[in-house]
């Protein structure tokens, strides 16, 4: 088999790369503002280009009507096409055969992800969603997570299998992404050792949200702040960058055109 042509320095100017895009922050910090911002900027860079974004938690669609009407180069899922895993990832997995070089797929969140695999696993194995079991749990009594074997594998393979594994291992070759993911208020003494060690790195004293294990993979992560007059966006972790040890900080309501001036 010939090789095919490698990268070197005679053709670096050919290369670009595709973007990453972990935004992390507590509610009321931009999340959906940003997204938005980016599909803004995006259709001056790329008129050809689309945003796909799935909206599991209906503010992007809000923000969207009130704030970006004008946007033509977004396509958004939301609501009832999304509030399940299965109906996230049935749209997810057809999106990821869509997308090219010249679009975005944005998912709306992490943490909502999340918490609908969990939602899947509780309800194969108890007939009943998390929240409500352990609501009647407290009642009637019973084990904390019934069958957990079993459950944590419905959960895991809906999670990593049918999702983070096909975004980190297939449809981050196809096109840019970013997710976005709440976060917990403080780390607790039950904090599992993996998602420390991801706080430690991160050089952050609270929590990332949603699966722990998707920290791991982006490019770049970015904290949003809300500060009195602004957004605030401070990258922590960037391998795209000429600096990627530096933090930088800047404005939301210009993200992607910051991003790119700072740190590309």
């Amino acid at each position: 088999m010939a090789l095919p042509k490698p990268l070197t320095y005679e053709n670096l100017d050919e290369f670009t790369p595709l973007e990453f895009i972990l935004l992390i922050g507590p509610a009321g910090t931009g999340k959906s503002f940003a997204i938005l911002s980016l599909a803004d900027i995006w259709q001056k860079l790329k008129p050809g280009g689309k945003i796909y974004a799935i909206d599991c938690e209906t503010g992007l669609a809000k923000t969207y009507k009130a704030a970006f009407p004008h946007l033509k180069n977004i396509l958004i899922w939301h609501g009832d096409q999304v509030n399940d895993s299965d109906k996230f990832i049935d749209i997810f997995s057809e999106l990821g055969k869509t997308v090219t070089p010249d679009d975005w797929l944005c998912i709306e969140s992490d943490t909502r992800v999340w918490d609908m695999c969990q939602d899947t696993g509780w309800l194969k194995v108890t007939g009943q969603l998390k929240d409500k079991y352990l609501s009647h749990r407290l009642v009637a009594g019973g084990p904390v997570t019934p069958q957990p074997d079993q459950l944590w594998q419905v959960v895991l393979d809906a999670y990593r299998r049918r999702f983070r594994d096909v975004l980190v291992n297939e449809v981050r070759m196809r096109t840019n992404i970013l997710i976005t993911t709440g976060l917990s208020s403080k780390s607790s003494p039950f904090t599992k050792a993996s998602r420390q060690d991801t706080m430690k790195q991160l050089g952050i004293d609270i929590s990332p949200d949603g699966h722990s294990e998707n920290t791991r993979n982006p490019d770049t992560v970015i904290m949003l702040s809300r500060e009195s007059d602004s957004y605030r966006a401070e990258v922590l972790k960037d391998r795209g960058s000429d600096k990627p040890g530096q933090r930088v900080k800047f404005r939301v309501e210009s993200f992607l055109s910051d991003l790119m001036t700072n740190c590309r």
